[in-house]
């Protein structure tokens, strides 16, 4: 019968802002987390396609010794040529996984930002809160 009671005192905390702004702003906030994880998917799915595409141009340099003279240096450029445009794919989908992961933590700030104003938390506590790492 006590726990009951206490538990009626303590105030109750939304886990969904009801705040009509708050509430578009949480709504935008997930929307933006939902599209940068698939983003983030795809753009490591596409990295692993370009490093196995990487490796697999180097291991025909080992068909090259069996290639006939005057074809083995046309063969060796396209080898070379392969190699450039994969490893320049591999840097540009590290690179859109890293915008990804960082849009990905911005929605979560978001998130955390419409709930912690719509909860009713105290505000001395909202920002010893908001101060903490992820």
């Amino acid at each position: 019968m006590d726990a009951v009671a206490q538990r009626t005192k303590q105030p109750q905390y939304r886990p969904t802002p009801q705040d009509k702004d708050l509430k578009r702003l949480d709504i935008l906030g997930r929307k933006v987390y939902t599209s940068s994880t698939l983003q983030f998917r795809i753009a490591n799915y596409s990295a692993l396609l370009a490093s196995y595409d990487f490796d697999n141009y180097n291991k025909l340099f080992e068909f090259a010794s069996y290639i006939l003279g005057d074809r083995r240096a046309d063969f060796k450029s396209i080898l070379i040529e392969g190699q450039l445009i994969s490893r320049m794919a591999l840097q540009a989908f590290l690179d859109t996984a890293g915008t990804a992961a960082r849009a990905t933590a911005t929605a979560v700030v978001m998130r955390r930002s419409s709930w912690l104003s719509a909860s009713g938390i105290p505000k001395d506590l909202q920002t010893k809160v908001e101060d903490l790492p992820l």
